[in-house]
C-alpha cells in the first residue's frame, strides 16, 4: 500500500512554513530599521547640539540685556532657560538615542509645563522653517519703459 498525502496536512505545514518565513523576515527588517534609525540619530545629535547651543547663547545674551535694562526677573529666567539648554546640548552630544529619549521623558514628567513650551516653541520654529523652504522664490520683475506724458513714446527712465 502506498502512503498518500493528506491536502490538508500539507496545506497547513506550508502555511506554518511560511508563518515561520514571515516572522523571520519581520524580526530581520526590525533590526534593521533600528540600525539605520540609530544610525541617523547619531549623526543628527551633534548638529542639533550645536542649534541648542547656539539658542542657548542667544537666550543668554538677551538675558544680559534684559538685566541691563534693570528687569531682573525676566533677566533670571532667560539666565535659567539658558543654563538648562546648555545642559540639554552637552546631554545630547554624550548619550545615545535611548537615553535621549528616556532623559526627554523624565524632564517631561519633572517640567511638564516646561516641556510643553519647548515642544512648542520647537513646533512653531519647525513651522516657519519649512514653509520657508518650500515658497519659491519669486523672480523680480524687468524694469518696463515709462510712458512718457506726451506719448511719444518711452522715456529713458526705468520703473519697476
Amino acid at each position: 500500500m502506498t502512503a498518500t498525502h493528506d491536502p490538508t496536512s500539507t496545506a497547513t505545514e506550508m502555511a506554518k512554513s511560511a508563518g515561520r518565513a514571515l516572522q523571520d523576515d519581520a524580526g530581520a527588517l526590525k533590526h534593521v530599521a533600528q540600525a539605520t534609525a540609530s544610525r541617523q540619530i547619531e549623526r543628527q545629535k551633534g548638529a542639533a547640539s550645536e542649534i541648542i547651543g547656539d539658542v542657548a547663547s542667544a537666550v543668554r545674551r538677551a538675558g544680559e540685556e534684559l538685566g541691563h535694562n534693570q528687569r531682573q526677573t525676566p533677566a533670571r529666567l532667560a539666565s535659567q532657560a539658558s543654563d538648562g539648554l546648555d545642559s540639554l546640548a552637552r546631554t545630547l552630544a554624550s548619550k545615545g538615542p535611548e537615553e535621549i529619549v528616556d532623559t526627554a521623558r523624565d524632564f517631561a514628567h519633572r517640567n511638564p509645563v516646561a516641556f510643553a513650551g519647548i515642544c512648542a516653541v520647537s513646533g512653531f520654529a519647525l513651522a516657519r522653517f519649512l514653509r520657508s523652504s518650500s515658497e519659491p522664490q519669486e523672480a523680480p520683475e524687468a524694469p518696463r519703459p515709462a510712458k512718457r506724458m506726451d506719448g511719444a513714446g518711452p522715456d529713458l527712465e526705468l520703473q519697476p
